[in-house]
């Protein structure tokens, strides 16, 4: 992986190979984050940090906004640890100006919110929508977006690069580790106290909360828990229910080996002991490097709306 820093001005400058580096990404973390710890001398001033490794389809390239630096000497040696996230820090760190939008769209919304902040463009649906959005004081750039998204356009937002992306990603054929991507390590994990039995919704223009919603799935485990929910929110009680499903699932697979693979990746596992696990997708990535090993450890999770279990081999 080839490592550089980027200066003030712009100017880069090579850096060496690290002594430890840590990438994390996460589909509910708008920011990806890196950390890093490169042998130096003397301190650098750098604002901005990027590394690439490999090309095509899976390398992948890291760019990141350095939100501190620290360098140290010691009788080890002089080390400067480099902390950054990727370009959404923007969206996180500054504050939407108050106002509200009549017709709202996805167009206005990326230039007036994400566009000054050095992204390139979006995808997704950029007609008009009849309302209005109320950009409230305190909230975050990203807030103000995910608002409208949630709001009108029936999704989540995320940022890839310099890219706002919005909408239903086209499917892909899966990964299958295992059979095609070896790994080193599994842990399979299901938190039931992640999941609801039992959803009441207050309707609107409703004095009580009337309408129940249960999960079959969650009660045939003995899970009890009920939770309440009004309908003026922004998620409806069928996206509260799959959320909860799909936080009670997870699998981690560590691969030693290339290629890396982006996060909502399509994938499965096929192991000769535990049988296949389909429908699933990458939900968080850690990148882990040190002067013994490098690995990337995914967390898979299940793609809602589809069944996704264990099957006999």
């Amino acid at each position: 992986m080839k490592w550089e820093g980027i200066g003030p001005d712009g100017a880069r400058v090579s850096l060496p190979a690290p002594v430890s580096a840590t990438v994390f990404c996460d589909e509910d973390a708008p920011a990806d984050q890196y950390t890093a710890v490169f042998p130096a001398d003397r301190p650098l001033c750098i604002t901005g940090l990027r590394a690439q490794s490999g090309s095509g389809e899976h390398g992948f390239t890291l760019e990141g906004i350095v939100d501190s630096r620290e360098w140290v000497r010691s009788l080890s040696g002089c080390l400067l640890r480099v902390s950054a996230r990727s370009r959404a820090a923007l969206l996180l760190d500054n504050e939407a100006v108050p106002e509200t939008l009549d017709a709202p769209s996805l167009e206005k919304l990326f230039d007036m919110h994400v566009r000054p902040y050095g992204f390139t463009g979006f995808t997704g649906d950029s007609r008009s929508f009849s309302g209005k959005l109320v950009i409230t004081r305190g909230m975050s750039e990203w807030q103000a977006v995910e608002k409208f998204c949630t709001s009108f356009l029936r999704c989540r937002p995320h940022v890839s690069g310099r890219m706002l992306l919005t909408g239903k990603r086209e499917p892909k054929r899966p990964v299958c580790f295992g059979r095609e991507i070896s790994f080193g390590r599994l842990a399979l994990a299901e938190e039931d106290y992640q999941r609801i039995s039992e959803l009441r919704v207050r309707q609107q223009g409703a004095a009580g909360y009337g309408r129940v919603i249960r999960d079959p799935a969650a009660s045939a485990l003995g899970v009890v828990r009920r939770r309440c929910l009004s309908e003026e929110g922004e998620r409806t009680a069928e996206q509260v229910l799959a959320l909860a499903r799909k936080k009670a699932f997870a699998v981690e697979v560590d691969c030693f080996q290339p290629p890396y693979f982006p996060l909502f990746t399509d994938c499965m596992i096929s192991d000769a002991q535990i049988g296949e696990y389909t429908n699933l997708y990458i939900s968080s990535i850690k990148y882990y490097l040190d002067k013994n090993k490098a690995y990337c450890r995914y967390t898979l999770r299940r793609k809602e709306g589809e069944a996704c279990g264990w099957q006999d081999k």
